[in-house]
C-alpha cells in the first residue's frame, strides 16, 4: 500500500478588486517581489466554509486558488 499524499493549504499574496457584482477577483500575485499578471480569473465554486475557489491562468499555468475575505491561497 502506497503513502497517502498530505494536502497542504499554502498562504499566497494576490491583489484583487471589487467587481460590479461584488466579487473579490483576483488580478495579481506577488511572489518574491515578482508581480505576476493572473489572467482569465473564473468563480467556479462556493466551498462549504464560506471561501471561493477560483480556476485562472499564471505563467501560462491553470491554476485553482481559494479565498475567504481577504485570506487567498493555494492547495499543494
Amino acid at each position: 500500500m502506497g503513502k497517502t499524499k498530505t494536502l497542504e493549504k499554502v498562504p499566497l499574496q494576490i491583489e484583487a478588486k471589487i467587481t460590479p457584482r461584488g466579487d473579490n477577483m483576483p488580478f495579481q500575485l506577488i511572489y518574491e517581489d515578482e508581480i505576476i499578471e493572473i489572467v482569465n480569473p473564473v468563480k467556479s465554486i462556493r466551498l462549504y466554509d464560506g471561501a471561493f475557489r477560483w480556476r485562472c491562468g499564471i505563467n501560462g499555468q491553470e491554476v485553482e486558488l481559494y479565498n475567504l475575505g481577504e485570506e487567498w491561497w493555494t492547495i499543494q
